[in-house]
């Protein structure tokens, strides 16, 4: 009898395993080992999809997935623009879920399509070295890991690396997909505002008797107010002033009518120092609308300094409507109580002959007269012409913090009527009445004065320091015809609005809803449409982190549908990166016959409880050999490792 090699030594080592997982029943008396559910049978091998239902559904799940991820950045990109709300908010923490879950489920879908292309890999032929990388690359550092123990960089590590860091990057670009700015949120809106071709107080005796009160405070409070008042672009209430065109720079609008802005680093010159009436303005916002509006432009010229009230009224052409030499200063006028005689250092009137107006008067021309240097024996007189016309105009008007001002301004597009046409000598308007009301009651829009006395308005217009100056001094020679026809133009304009609006200038509010048929006849209104816009925080989608998270995403669901694919076509049983795969044919774990068809997952559920340790073999040689044993039942061979032994 010859001797026995030594593999066949090494499996003498092992006699009584071959048989221990058997019995008369057919069962298995060893822990660790379901033989029933071995296979008996040979069967045909089918792809990995069919032969692992379980992984399969978890898999289809997993795919399901990145559609939840391009969802919500979908979500995020219809935010872009919007207010806050609950809504949005709901979505933002949703997106902070991102740096948690997205490499989470990025790990489990390209680390499963890595598997997949291993086993696909090795049932075409590969190369042991790629399947080894390719099974290790289930992470970023297990990829890192298997580059590294290999030594082997080839074409596919470079892919294989910037697949896996797009997890990283998916994860944070989801927490930077969406912000939060300052903007603004427009919307259309109806405003209305007071029309200037409206019924004035001053129309008739009566109307003069009720609307005196309202009409000379709106004035005296306008008048009186502060200098930095008076150069505001509103008034007291907040209504916008028009700005007095023809002083205005243009712009670098062009063309025939020509945009005009107020200088926002320098005076402004208003046509009065009262503003239009506006309703419907909504509070909190920032409103923008155009209003069509007129106003008086005076243009002075001297005609005499330092005479007696004869040559005056000599000068004026004997053609007054009101005045005469002998009562230039005082008239009757009605005070607040009753039709008195009262007494001012100036007065108004005009020659424009109403009963027959030629061509050569086209113009209606204003007297304005203020007693001149003082002299004891006699009054003399300082007086000017100004030819009045009346500037049709529309304006940009802005408003914010209950306050509106004009941003441009240019002459009308929709109102061509001449501009010698003014409210008094209207052809289509009966408006004499008030015109003669007007001379007679503007003299005393600031009250009455005692005789020698100046009033505020005559002050306003000589620009005195001191509007109730009671010491009265006066020489007009210093003040310039452009200064008079400037500011006469104000206070002329600022009367006549606050006759147009008596009741409605002083007491309405920016905030009034719009009415256009209230009952009250003071003032009427016109309606315009603007935009209301208000300062709102919203949504900012960043783009550039948009575009990397759904790249990310399509390469995640391109993973995704690339292992189901690869687990559709594969046959091959998963063996690879499994322990219980060290069990297949190995003679130190007998197992019966068949089971080369199990996948390592498969097999492991049947082996799940067989003990098994990593041991020496050829304990009785010299040098020792390292295999997988199985330690269930009796007559096991194989010793523990050691650290001072040799192995082959």
């Amino acid at each position: 009898m010859s001797k026995p090699s030594p593999r066949e030594s090494e499996l003498q080592l092992l006699p009584l395993q071959t048989n221990t997982f058997e019995s008369e029943t057919g069962a298995s008396p060893v822990p660790g080992f379901a033989q029933q559910h071995w296979p008996h049978q040979p069967q045909r091998l089918r792809s990995t999809a069919r032969t692992d239902k379980f992984t399969t559904a978890f898999e289809v799940v997993l795919a399901c997935l990145p559609i939840g991820f391009l969802a919500i950045a979908g979500l995020v990109i219809r935010l872009d623009g919007r207010e806050i709300s609950d809504y949005g908010q709901g979505i933002v923490q949703v997106t902070h879920l991102g740096p948690s879950v997205f490499p989470i489920i990025f790990a489990a879908i390209v680390g499963s399509m890595m598997r997949s292309i291993a086993l696909w890999k090795a049932e075409k032929s590969a190369p042991l070295g790629l399947l080894e990388q390719l099974n290790g690359s289930t992470s970023f550092a297990g990829t890192v890991a298997s580059i590294w123990s290999l030594r082997r960089p080839d074409l596919f590590t470079i892919p294989i690396l910037l697949l896996w860091a797009m997890s990283p990057l998916g994860g944070q670009s989801a927490l930077r997909l969406i912000s939060q700015e300052p903007s603004t949120v427009s919307s259309n809106i109806s405003v209305a505002y007071m029309s200037m071709n409206g019924s004035s107080g001053l129309e008739g005796q009566s109307s003069v008797a009720d609307t005196f009160s309202p009409i000379t405070s709106i004035y005296t409070t306008s008048l009186v107010a502060s200098e930095e008042a008076k150069r505001s672009p509103y008034d007291a209430w907040g209504w916008p002033k028009i700005p007095l065109l023809r002083t205005l720079p243009l712009n670098d609008s062009g063309g025939t009518n020509p945009w005009r802005t107020p200088r926002p680093d320098g005076p402004v010159t208003y046509s009065s120092l009262v503003g239009l009436v506006v309703q419907g303005v909504p509070s909190g916002e920032v409103v923008e609308f155009p209003v069509e509006s007129s106003y008086f432009d005076l243009d002075c010229h001297p005609l005499l300094y330092n005479v007696s009230s004869e040559e005056a009224v000599k000068a004026m052409g004997d053609t007054m409507i009101k005045n005469n030499a002998s009562a230039l200063f005082r008239d009757t006028a009605y005070l607040g109580t009753d039709f008195t005689e009262a007494y001012s250092n100036y007065f108004v009137d005009t020659s424009y002959n109403f009963t027959s107006p030629s061509r050569t008067q086209s113009y209606i021309n204003l007297f304005y007269g203020s007693r001149d240097i003082p002299n004891k024996l006699e009054i003399t007189v300082a007086l000017f012409n100004c030819t009045m016309s009346t500037i049709h105009s529309e304006s940009l008007v802005k408003c914010q913090n209950d306050s509106c001002w004009v941003t441009r301004m240019r002459q009308s597009e929709k109102d061509r009527r001449d501009d010698s046409i003014t409210p008094f000598n209207d052809p289509n308007v009966n408006s004499w009445t008030a015109l003669y009301n007007f001379i007679k009651q503007f003299p005393y829009a600031a009250g009455a004065v005692e005789a020698f006395q100046a009033s505020s308005t005559d002050g306003y217009i000589y620009d005195d320091p001191l509007l109730f100056n009671p010491r009265y001094d006066r020489d007009w020679r210093n003040v310039s015809a452009e200064d008079i026809s400037r500011r006469l133009t104000a206070v002329v304009n600022t009367y006549w609005q606050a006759s147009l609006a008596p009741f409605t200038m002083s007491s309405a509010s920016l905030l009034d809803p719009v009415n256009l048929t209230q009952a009250a006849s003071f003032p009427p209104f016109n309606e315009t449409t603007g935009t209301a816009s208000r300062n709102v925080a919203v949504y900012r989608t960043n783009r550039a982190w948009a575009t990397v998270f759904i790249v990310s995403t399509i390469i995640l669901q391109l993973s995704a549908l690339a292992s189901l694919f690869l687990r559709s076509i594969t046959i091959a049983p998963d063996i690879l990166g499994y322990v219980s795969s060290l069990t297949r044919d190995s003679p130190h774990i007998p197992l019966p016959a068949g089971g080369s068809r199990l996948s390592g997952l498969e097999r492991a559920r049947l082996l799940r409880d067989l003990p098994v340790q990593i041991s020496d073999v050829d304990e009785r040689k010299d040098v020792g050999h390292i295999a997988l044993v199985s330690r269930a039942g009796r007559g096991v061979g194989g010793r523990k490792l050691g650290g001072r032994r040799q192995y082959d």
